[in-house]
């Protein structure tokens, strides 16, 4: 009850209709039209989406150039505060995180800013599996150590969804990969969804940790799209039209802060100390956004060693900011809803309420 109370969860039964329409029962391998990979333009969605190339793009540029499917996804995604999401697929048995991208060769891993929260994650759902965390045995001759594994370091795919959603939004994404059989038969689903519900249960139980909070100005008026920096990670979050942020991070130490959207307004480092994902516990820091700066807020932060102390460089922010309501709307306090979305064979996004 828990999850249904205190996450919105936006289920996507496919992303791509013409693709499920097209393809037939019973394949289990292959790239070809039959297997249900193309859209009804011959085009690989998991191809198809916005990526590094593309950062310096509106989201209407982005919209533009994409697949009707994919458009739609990008609209979405920009218009909700997500905060954590998996996409689904068939043809192995193994949790995915990113990077998908990679401008090294194959084989080598790609590695994010957040690669040990994605390890995590990853972890989380395989070890909760009915078999994933064997990652040997299960599919042809796949090999995941304890079914997870890094996407390039599988094979690099540019233009993925998990990887779009890391560089655009908030959002944190897997590529769960569910079944030996890319098109399973009907009588191999109860066994599927058997082996997965723990997984999914653990993988929506996540968003009830990491840290959370507000931002507001002097007056107590929430700061749309305010900038969420965890020192040492180069990868910032902003904050919802209400001045709300969620920010997963694996058990450790941290030092965050909050900005204007402009850079000029900035609060001191705050200390914080992040429980283990599946420890289902939070941490709440408020920011206020003052005209003084830094010097009228409290440093928190020791900065020990073992905590990163120079600010990320290049961060990567969401290209735009949400959906303000619609006029009359109140602002509500919504901090403790958290947002995720799954999508099937190809999404699960969650966000949270505060």
């Amino acid at each position: 009850a828990k999850i249904v109370n205190e996450s919105d969860i936006h289920i996507v039964p496919t992303l791509n209709p013409d693709g499920f329409e097209n393809s037939t029962k019973g394949i289990c391998l292959g790239h070809h039209k039959g297997s249900g990979r193309h859209n009804g333009n011959l085009v690989d969605l998991n191809r198809a989406f916005p990526s590094w190339d593309d950062l310096a793009e509106t989201k209407e540029q982005l919209m533009a150039k994409s697949e009707p499917e994919v458009a739609a996804v990008i609209d979405w995604i920009f218009s909700q505060p997500f905060v954590l999401s998996a996409n689904f697929h068939d043809g192995a048995v193994v949790a995915n995180y990113p990077w998908d991208d990679s401008h090294g060769p194959e084989r080598e891993r790609s590695i994010s800013p957040d690669d040990a929260t994605f390890i995590d994650l990853a972890s989380l759902y395989a070890t909760s599996h009915a078999n994933m965390f064997q990652g040997v045995g299960l599919c042809h001759e796949d090999n995941f150590p304890g079914g997870i594994t890094n996407g390039a370091e599988w094979y690099i795919v540019k233009g993925g969804m998990q990887d779009f959603n890391y560089l655009f939004s908030n959002c944190m994404e897997l590529t769960i990969e569910v079944s030996c059989c890319k098109y399973p038969m009907e009588s191999e689903l109860q066994k599927h969804w058997n082996d997965n519900k723990e997984s999914l249960l653990s993988y929506l139980e996540v968003v009830q940790g990491g840290v959370r909070g507000y931002v507001r100005d002097e007056n107590g008026d929430p700061v749309p799209n305010a900038v969420i920096e965890v020192n040492g990670i180069q990868k910032n979050i902003t904050t919802s039209y209400f001045g709300e942020y969620w920010r997963l991070l694996s058990a450790g130490k941290y030092c965050i802060r909050a900005t204007s959207p402009d850079g000029s307004l900035l609060t001191e480092w705050v200390q914080i100390t992040v429980t283990p994902m599946d420890s289902k516990k939070h941490v709440r820091v408020d920011f206020t956004l003052s005209s003084l700066g830094a010097e009228n807020s409290v440093n928190t932060c020791d900065l020990e060693l073992r905590v990163p102390v120079a600010p990320a460089a290049a961060p990567v922010k969401p290209a735009s900011s949400p959906v303000p309501p619609q006029s009359g709307a109140q602002k509500i306090p919504v901090l403790e809803q958290l947002t995720i979305f799954l999508v099937f064979h190809v999404i699960l996004l969650t966000s949270l309420r505060f």
